[in-house]
């Protein structure tokens, strides 16, 4: 038989287990390394070991996780922000340049040219592709 006290530790984890990070330890953050190009989406600065370009993690917050799509135009990284990410350390040199692709949403589109895949709530824009303009194809029904 469980006593009560089995019971509330039970509960608690259950809740512990099934809160999303943004909910126990504040808010969830884009950070992405200037070295090597990694994106991670933590709560806190991510630890810097382990870098595949060598030597540690270089980390630059690029802001909160949101509802829209943003694109840089130089390094092509992807990100999912609350507003325009930061410009800091953009892996090509320099500044990022990000491009508004749109709000997300639930149908799922893909570049032909680039092969980007985002969930977006209308056909996302056309800036930023390596290859010109983005090509968009809807890929569910």
């Amino acid at each position: 038989m469980y006593n009560l006290k089995h019971v509330l530790v039970l509960l608690s984890m259950m809740f512990f287990i099934s809160t999303p990070p943004s909910g126990r330890n504040g808010e969830l953050k884009n950070y992405q390394c200037t070295k090597c190009g990694t994106l991670m989406q933590s709560t806190s600065r991510p630890s810097t070991l382990g870098c595949r370009s060598g030597g540690s993690h270089q980390w630059n917050e690029l802001g909160p996780i949101g509802n829209e799509n943003y694109q840089c135009t130089k390094c092509k990284l992807h990100v999912e922000s609350h507003q325009r990410p930061s410009t800091l350390g953009c892996t090509s040199g320099g500044s990022h340049q990000w491009n508004d692709l749109g709000r997300i949403g639930t149908d799922t589109y893909q570049c032909q040219k680039c092969g980007l895949t985002i969930c977006s709530a209308e056909r996302p824009s056309t800036l930023g592709c390596n290859s010109g303009s983005h090509q968009w194809n809807k890929l569910n029904r």
